[in-house]
């Protein structure tokens, strides 16, 4: 059922109806957590990232992704950890936190490399960015997650 919830609000997320995505992936979010169900809580919790990291709310956002990155670690999933450090890398950038956003999306491309190609090369791509100086705004892609 929580499975349902978070690809509704994914869906909404894509069509950019992000206050209808927090609502489906929050109801998504209650049933993982209160059936202790660890890989939806944390797929919830990275689906929020990304929702209020859309809407500009930076601070929920990194709340989110901070709780699925603590889930990904103790499930010792190195896809979905690589995943919500590319997102908390991409936070940090909008933020103006250049330094430990390089650090993520490098942390992030070395999880990835040749499990999860996309995500890599986002990583790396973040990464080269903001080396060079290069200003980032942040933007929801459908490869975010």
């Amino acid at each position: 059922l929580f499975k349902r919830y978070i690809n509704a609000g994914f869906s909404h997320l894509v069509v950019n109806r992000i206050d209808d995505a927090i609502a489906q992936v929050e109801r998504g979010l209650a049933v993982a957590a209160t059936s202790q169900n660890e890989i939806g809580t944390e797929e919830a919790h990275q689906t929020l990232a990304l929702a209020f990291g859309a809407r500009g709310d930076f601070e929920t956002a990194r709340q989110h992704a901070e709780a699925a990155l603590e889930l990904a670690r103790h499930l010792k999933d190195g896809i979905r950890e690589g995943r919500v450090l590319l997102e908390l890398a991409r936070i940090n950038a909008a933020t103006g936190k250049r330094s430990a956003a390089i650090n993520q999306a490098t942390s992030s491309a070395t999880l990835l490399a040749g499990r999860s190609p996309i995500h890599e090369t986002l990583a790396k791509e973040l990464a080269a960015l903001l080396q060079r100086g290069d200003p980032y705004t942040y933007a929801f892609t459908t490869h975010s997650i």
